[in-house]
């Protein structure tokens, strides 16, 4: 097979995967759709997961289990705890209509209830749009209308965009039964979070269950059951979906901080020792406001950083100021953006890469391509990883494409 073409920027790599992918699609078994081929940017067959399931499988089979699953400004719930909230919400989603597919905003307090509709809108197979009632009613209108969202979650019912159906967020009265669960399949989107809109329009990004199943396998080392894992990111910045769904189908337990904590680092600092939290995830200029509060951290065993480019200097801080057990903590730096996912590459960062002002990127994640590409969008030869291309659906377009 030859292909030509006259576009500018196609180098002999980029022909060659283009020949690839269509000599797989070609040579495929003709009984299986070709939106379930799996290639790689070079054409190798990448190895797909096969679990067809929910990123909430784990948790919502713990209906006996009490472990400490929640820690919440509000409220601390076990495993059992939380899967019981989650079905009554469940009950009253259903009493609204939401079906496998929907859209549902929720409003984003930083409570046990987030975690627990947010959980409930996943587990009857619709996806959660994390809103922010702050941001204003344009904003949100614009969320509801480009997520197709008939329903929404909210404290106060005044937030919510005309003719959306507001579903009170407080408490839920313990009348209302729970709902036997669907199975949800793992091509049905968990979340929508939308871009910033800071170099346009905002782009609503939808993620499936497989998507999130890949990135928990890929990250597997680095949450562990037992853990006790931060959450300090906004819950409409793709950073805390890693921090709360990977760490509960984990097994691990999930502090939930509030937004004034979040943003003192001495308070944090107190807050993390008091928690015995193990694994803290951070921007680089949280990780450097964290450095100059000089914690005390006796349970960390790892710092993930990501959102934006790590300073070897603040690393270098972190290696020789604060007091934690020598040579057990990790600091991993992991790159990474919505469209693929919330993380994308991984590297243990070492005092070798201290030498450099910026810290490197690494390896690609197991289930991501990474492609390093010039000016005029050319592959650059030697700096390329083909691996399996588990990116998200592209923008809402796909939730229907999916759920039909």
């Amino acid at each position: 097979m030859q292909i030509e073409s006259a576009l500018p920027g196609w180098s002999a790599v980029t022909h060659d995967g283009i020949r690839d992918v269509l000599l797989t699609v070609l040579h495929a078994d003709s009984s299986v759709s070709v939106g379930e081929l799996s290639v790689g940017l070079t054409g190798r067959t990448a190895s797909r997961s096969t679990l067809d399931t929910s990123i909430l499988a784990p948790l919502l089979s713990a209906t006996d289990d009490s472990r400490v699953a929640l820690v919440a400004p509000d409220r601390t719930l076990t495993r059992a705890e939380l899967v019981r909230e989650i079905r009554v919400r469940a009950g009253v989603l259903t009493q609204h209509g939401v079906v496998r597919g929907d859209a549902v905003l929720l409003s984003v307090e930083r409570d046990h209830e987030f975690v627990a509709w947010a959980a409930a809108i996943m587990a009857l197979g619709a996806a959660y749009v994390p809103v922010d009632t702050r941001h204003g009613a344009a904003r949100i209108a614009s969320i509801a209308a480009q997520s197709n969202a008939k329903s929404g979650v909210f404290s106060d019912a005044a937030d919510a965009p005309p003719g959306l159906d507001a579903i009170d967020r407080e408490p839920v009265v313990p009348e209302v039964d729970a709902v036997e669960l669907p199975t949800v399949v793992s091509g049905l989107p968990a979340y929508v979070i939308f871009t910033s809109g800071t170099t346009g329009t905002p782009k609503g990004v939808p993620v499936t269950h497989a998507n999130l199943l890949a990135l928990r396998d890929a990250t597997a080392s680095i949450i562990e059951p037992g853990d006790i894992v931060s959450a300090v990111h906004a819950f409409t910045f793709d950073f805390s979906v890693w921090e709360i769904w990977t760490a509960l189908s984990r097994g691990a337990r999930v502090v939930i901080y509030e937004e004034d904590v979040a943003r003192d680092p001495f308070e944090l600092a107190v807050r993390l020792n008091a928690d015995s939290v193990s694994v803290v995830s951070l921007t680089n200029s949280a990780f450097g406001s964290l450095i100059a509060a000089r914690p005390v951290l006796p349970s960390l065993r790892r710092v993930v950083l990501g959102g934006e480019q790590v300073s070897s200097g603040y690393v270098q801080q972190w290696l020789d100021a604060v007091e934690h057990p020598a040579g057990s903590v990790e600091v991993i730096n992991m790159l990474g953006a919505t469209e693929t996912t919330v993380h994308t590459t991984r590297r243990v960062v070492t005092r070798t890469d201290l030498e450099a002002s910026a810290v490197q990127v690494g390896e690609p994640l197991a289930h991501l391509d990474v492609v390093v590409i010039d000016a005029a969008g050319r592959a650059l030869r030697g700096a390329s990883k083909a691996r399996s291309p588990f990116v998200v659906q592209v923008w809402l377009s796909a939730i229907s494409d999916a759920v039909d």
